[in-house]
């Protein structure tokens, strides 16, 4: 039955015709780069990769003849959705941070830009930020929408002015690159940390870029993140181990959790990002090829999210439903 025929039936049900307008709102969205190049890329580079079970695959596949047949994986293979395509970069995606609304999202690449993309539509949102200095490793959005951060190759680390589309702070302070950069919940600190043999993290007043604290380690850091409430600040070291610190005692350099401590999260093997969920019941720890789940409360393991090749960041949304990770 053609889309012209589902249309035209009097009796056809509001469930089947909704079923079809979403299957070609995905379709359109996650195959937009081919299909604006011109249009027999419907045909001959989109329909194809379209999923299976979807009704504009069932409805036009049989239509078209000599097309190619693609075998897919992954997501398709367990019943999900790839909402859409974000193209722009030129280089491996580094970094994803969602804005507190879930409108937006801030991508850092091996390119040196920064682009804040619009979620609902997959288009950009304003000019890519580019701070000059190679690589960009990471980004956040501040919680309040207003600021993204992003930590370069170089080992600086910058704040842009989302509202402004500019840059709004260039901070110095690290010797090797800055590979984590979180907002506090409130949005008035920003921390950085670094890949570097001393593993510095740097925690700066957002507004005008001042140094607020600095952690020392004694091995690299290579993920940050502040859990739900604003008081803790959480580590990640390349041996593994999470770290948490408490805000309050920063000037003293206390921890919360020592590397060698029985109640730390007994990850095995090098924990290179990390978040919370926003209920601050998990967390979520990037390990390699795998995205390995917490219990904040009890440290048991919840679960192993399997990847397709290297993760180099995951992210859960602002409602807590999806984990977004990157890949080299």
């Amino acid at each position: 039955m053609s889309p012209a025929d589902i249309l035209n039936l009097p009796q056809v049900s509001d469930t089947l015709l909704l079923q079809f307008l979403r299957d070609a709102i995905d379709f359109v969205a996650s195959s937009h780069d081919a299909i604006e190049r011109s249009a027999p890329h419907i045909y001959l580079s989109a329909l194809p990769f379209a999923a299976k079970v979807s009704l504009v695959y069932k409805d036009f596949i049989p239509q078209c003849a000599g097309l190619i047949t693609v075998a897919t994986f992954g997501i398709s293979d367990h019943g999900g959705r790839a909402a859409m395509r974000l193209t722009g970069h030129s280089g491996a995606v580094h970094s994803l941070s969602y804005s507190s609304d879930g409108r937006r999202l801030a991508s850092g690449s091996a390119d040196g830009t920064i682009r804040i993309w619009d979620t609902q539509t997959g288009e950009e949102a304003l000019t890519p930020f580019r701070s000059g200095d190679g690589s960009v490793l990471s980004v956040d959005f501040a919680r309040n929408n207003k600021w993204v951060a992003s930590g370069t190759a170089a080992g600086l680390v910058y704040i842009w002015d989302v509202s402004q589309n500019a840059r709004s702070h260039r901070l110095s302070g690290h010797s090797g690159a800055v590979c984590s950069v979180a907002f506090s919940p409130d949005s008035c600190l920003l921390a950085s940390a670094s890949g570097d043999g001393s593993g510095t993290v740097h925690v700066w007043n957002s507004g005008d870029g001042r140094a607020a604290a600095s952690l020392r380690h004694t091995i690299p850091v290579t993920g940050i993140v502040f859990p739900p409430g604003g008081k803790l600040l959480a580590t990640a070291a390349c041996n593994g181990t999470i770290s948490l610190w408490n805000s309050t005692k920063w000037r003293d350099g206390s921890k919360l959790l020592q590397s060698n401590d029985e109640s730390r999260l007994p990850i095995t093997a090098t924990a290179c990002t990390v978040d919370f969920s926003p209920d601050g019941e998990c967390v979520a720890v990037v390990n390699h090829d795998a995205v390995v789940l917490w219990r904040c409360e009890n440290g048991k393991k919840i679960g192993r999210l399997q990847g397709e090749g290297n993760i180099c960041c995951a992210r859960f949304s602002s409602n807590g439903r999806f984990l977004v990770t990157t890949h080299d």
